[in-house]
């Protein structure tokens, strides 16, 4: 392994609650100005769209309740639903516990490391700044599915991966990706990358741990982990050694 992809939200840093808290009410009132009665809390939103950005959110959103929404629109609603989000996420975010322990031990192996995220570049740098993790991941190292490509591709594409792997001139088998959604893993699969798991955000005693094991196995990863040190263990063996 030369390079670890990571990425970001509910992986390297506990983000994805809070994006929930800060992006609930506009949402709420977005599909109210639709004609939608039913508001949605957090943690449904959370539950069911984790892994996907504000505006395929809102693309489901309109599926499912049958109201349209122009591109116009959602380009305005998205703009202001990122201007929430970084604001509250650069006074409120932590790190992933014991992730700032992997990314020395990483960074001690001489292994490239990068974020490979369907987030805006915003929103992360926000959190990166945030934990202190700016320090071990740089600024070139970050690419975002909605803002470093020509055409925003979230993922399940795996043009996110494409790119990142081309910019650090690695070979995508040189690769290991480590994602907590299944789109994610999918994208990390298409791109040929070895891809694992991680569910350290996802409370234990709820069972949706070993659900969520279940469904990231299912998409294509090798294993998945509940914290960093067993992450740590698994990986040593495949670190290229001088």
């Amino acid at each position: 392994m030369q390079a670890l992809l990571l990425d970001h939200d509910d992986v390297l840093v506990m983000s994805e609650t809070l994006v929930f808290k800060a992006s609930c009410s506009l949402i709420n009132e977005v599909i109210q100005q639709k004609g939608v009665t039913y508001q949605y809390t957090p943690l449904e939103l959370k539950e069911k769209f984790t892994g996907l950005g504000f505006t395929q959110i809102m693309r489901a959103l309109e599926l499912q309740h049958r109201f349209e929404i122009t591109s116009d629109e959602l380009q305005q609603f998205a703009t202001e639903e990122l201007n929430l989000v970084a604001e509250f996420l650069e006074a409120k975010v932590e790190s992933s516990p014991g992730a700032a322990d992997m990314l020395t031990q990483v960074r001690n192996w001489g292994v490239a490391c990068a974020v490979v995220s369907s987030s805006e570049l915003r929103r992360i740098r926000a959190c990166l700044r945030r934990t202190g993790f700016d320090r071990y991941i740089s600024h070139e190292n970050v690419f975002s599915a909605a803002d470093s490509l020509e055409k925003p591709e979230p993922k399940p594409s795996p043009a996110i991966y494409d790119l990142a792997v081309q910019a650090l001139g690695v070979a995508p088998e040189q690769c290991l990706a480590v994602e907590d959604s299944s789109s994610g893993v999918l994208a990390a699969v298409q791109a040929k990358i070895e891809v694992v798991g991680y569910v350290g955000a996802v409370e234990e005693s709820s069972g949706n741990r070993a659900m969520r094991n279940r469904i990231l196995i299912e998409a294509g990863a090798k294993a998945s982990f509940s914290d960093w040190t067993s992450f740590l263990a698994w990986v040593c063996p495949r670190v290229s050694t001088p």
